[in-house]
């Protein structure tokens, strides 16, 4: 599954880096284990994902502000100020 990611992300423009973390990337897996994958995306992309994952955390009651919070963190702002 992880080689169909790379390629795909390969192929997309968009995609800046992925960047695997987690037990599969410190070659600590067991059978049972999932791949945690950072995926870098150009700026203006990274915007209208972050938008459109907001839209979802507000369906299913999340009240945070994510959008605020990750231009906060870009700010160098702790997440609430």
């Amino acid at each position: 599954m992880l080689h169909r990611v790379i390629a795909r992300a390969e192929s997309d423009p968009e995609v800046l880096a992925l960047i695997p973390f987690g037990s599969q990337a410190r070659g600590e897996a067991a059978s049972a284990s999932d791949v945690d994958v950072c995926m870098v995306l150009e700026p203006d992309v990274a915007v209208r994902t972050a938008r459109a994952f907001e839209g979802f955390l507000g369906l299913i009651g999340e009240e945070d502000d994510l959008f605020e919070k990750l231009a906060a963190s870009r700010r160098g702002l702790p997440p609430d100020g």
